[in-house]
């Protein structure tokens, strides 16, 4: 759709990327460290909003491991406009008081 920018970060490529086989990559997600990650996906929500094309509003999608990152992301990211989990680990309980239901 126009006006739309999308991004889609590897989160396995400090591991040399996303495998073809799906069950080697669930193992290689279990080897990365969290907070790196988390940085990492903070730091693309971040770069998004420098682009000369961008509103600057982000929002976020995730399936499974990326809906939990997507939870991640609206309890660290605090002007981050959508998050869209399809299912995924929760945030801790301390976390969800810094998402937002609406943001503006």
């Amino acid at each position: 759709m126009e006006g739309f920018l999308a991004i889609a970060p590897d989160a396995l490529s400090p591991l040399g990327g996303t495998p073809k086989d799906p069950n080697e990559g669930r193992m290689l997600i279990k080897k990365l460290d969290k907070q790196t990650t988390l940085n990492n996906y903070v730091a693309a929500v971040k770069y998004l909003k420098t682009l000369a094309i961008s509103t600057g509003k982000v929002g976020v999608v995730g399936f499974c491991w990326g809906g939990a990152m997507a939870n991640q992301l609206a309890a660290n990211v605090p002007d981050l406009k959508a998050a869209v989990p399809y299912y995924g680990r929760q945030p801790v309980p301390e976390d969800v008081s810094r998402t937002s239901q609406v943001r503006q």
